[in-house]
């Protein structure tokens, strides 16, 4: 649990080290090419939640609520606790939650600084085959933290779960047969 919660903050700080060096360094709605036409430095401020959709503060706050009390339940509580992936996942998710509602109670306008803009290219075959540029939503270092652990809990729920599951399976089933084998002796 102690290391879930250093990950968290080490995460937190550099989340909102970040921020300070954009919100301090650019004036909002500023842009910094770093490389031409893939990604930018863009300092926005999002009031609400993912790709910019409008939400109340007090929604956002009891989501964060639940969402670090749902963290702190699956690495007290279950058998995670001593699963290095497991406490890298929850540390991840809880840092990016953290850095995010950091900003929404103590930020004027209660908003979020997102700043990384990457455009992205896609495979498009309306008018013949050429790219077709999507430009994501702008985001920031929480957000990647919350992603990256999102897509670890998903990969142990899914993939990493059911792997032990079938080693503990056949484990359990060779120590049958050595039993049974003494039984015959």
């Amino acid at each position: 649990m102690l290391v879930m919660l250093l990950i968290a903050l080490i995460i937190f700080g550099i989340d909102q080290l970040t921020k300070i060096i954009i919100s301090t360094n650019m004036v909002e709605g500023h842009s910094i090419k770093v490389i031409n036409d893939f990604f930018y430095i863009t300092y926005l401020r999002n009031d609400g939640i993912a790709w910019g959709i409008d939400a109340k503060l007090w929604i956002l706050i009891i989501i964060t609520i639940v969402a670090i009390s749902v963290f702190v339940f699956f690495a007290w509580k279950l058998k995670w606790k001593d699963d290095k992936w497991a406490i890298l996942t929850i540390g991840f998710m809880m840092g990016g939650t953290l850095g995010n509602f950091f900003d929404r109670v103590v930020r004027p306008e209660h908003s979020v600084i997102d700043f990384l803009n990457v455009i992205l290219y896609y495979p498009s075959f309306s008018g013949g085959f050429h790219f077709e540029k999507y430009d994501f939503p702008i985001f920031n270092v929480a957000d990647i933290f919350l992603v990256v652990g999102a897509i670890m809990f998903i990969v142990y729920l899914f993939i990493i779960e059911r792997i032990k599951e079938k080693r503990k399976k056949i484990e359990e089933k060779d120590t049958n047969e050595e039993v049974i084998d003494i039984k015959n002796e």
